[in-house]
């Protein structure tokens, strides 16, 4: 497969090796002795998985259910936390419900005392947690629109190419703005790029996908 004038070669492991993937280098290879698996991944013994909880029939980790004893939320079967507090997993929380002694379910972050939507809060609106505004930003405990790129006249759209380290700088209002590092591209000419703003929409295409 060719993409952007590099080749990517694809290769599936056997059914007894997991795939140990880089992603700083794109490369992974095919192992046998990865870390303890967690559960719903393949195991052929109890020394495989993370809790010691081996399938033999269904050669796969188990994880523990409701009310077992635990020490971290990786042991527990899907949907389950560990409460550090009991020792034992237990069910995640609900939307709209206390989440101050337990853990949000899926898609759901803990904002203040309750658990709500992950990117649900609308601008102007009061939040505690970015990770709940459909900005991905907070000022002064509001979601606000996120810095974007502060293009020039004649940068156009799409990535801007830096060459500096701190040479990247992003617009939080008609005032202010703030500066980040250039980021090393993946190219052959060894080119350099500023990041997506939070507020830029290259960001929230990537965030909403």
């Amino acid at each position: 497969m060719e993409k952007d004038k590099f080749e990517y070669a694809l290769q599936s492991c056997l059914e007894d090796e997991l795939c140990d993937f880089d992603s700083d280098v794109y490369h992974g290879k095919c192992s046998k002795h990865l870390p303890r698996r967690l559960p719903g991944e393949f195991c052929t013994a109890k020394k495989d998985c993370l809790n010691e909880r081996c399938n033999n029939e269904t050669k796969t980790c188990e994880g523990i259910r409701e009310g077992g004893p635990c020490t971290l939320d990786e042991e527990c079967d899907s949907g389950l936390f560990c409460s550090k507090e009991e020792g034992k997993c237990e069910d995640v929380v609900k939307e709209g419900k206390n989440c101050t002694e337990k853990k949000c379910g899926p898609g759901l972050v803990c904002d203040g005392e309750k658990c709500v939507h992950i990117l649900s809060i609308d601008i102007d609106k009061p939040s505690k947690v970015s990770a709940a505004c459909k900005t991905f930003y907070i000022i002064d405990g509001n979601c606000q629109k996120g810095p974007v790129l502060n293009r020039k006249g004649d940068e156009g759209e799409g990535p801007i190419q830096c060459k500096n380290v701190n040479n990247c700088e992003y617009k939080i209002n008609d005032e202010d703005t703030i500066k980040s590092n250039c980021v090393c591209g993946i190219n052959e000419e060894g080119k350099s790029y500023c990041n997506p703003g939070i507020g830029d929409i290259d960001f929230e295409d990537v965030i909403l996908a």
